[in-house]
């Protein structure tokens, strides 16, 4: 993750500073329920090959099953 530039920190600490009532969340409103969220459901690994030219993932995958 990249650092945040200056100005983008003066806006998070000025943020920080603030009340929760004062900050403007009517583009993006506050989800209270939380009933039907599902953890990770868009996440997917990112695929680094290794040095026998397979990715990393299928290569522990063989290993798990004992095939190579």
């Amino acid at each position: 993750m990249k650092k945040a530039s200056r100005k983008q920190a003066k806006e998070l600490a000025a943020l920080a500073r603030m009340p929760d009532e004062k900050i403007d969340l009517t583009d993006a409103p506050e989800v209270r329920e939380w009933r039907g969220a599902v953890v990770g459901k868009f996440y997917r690994p990112i695929k680094r090959p290794d040095s026998r030219g397979k990715s990393q993932d299928s290569y522990r995958c063989q290993h798990r099953k004992g095939t190579r």
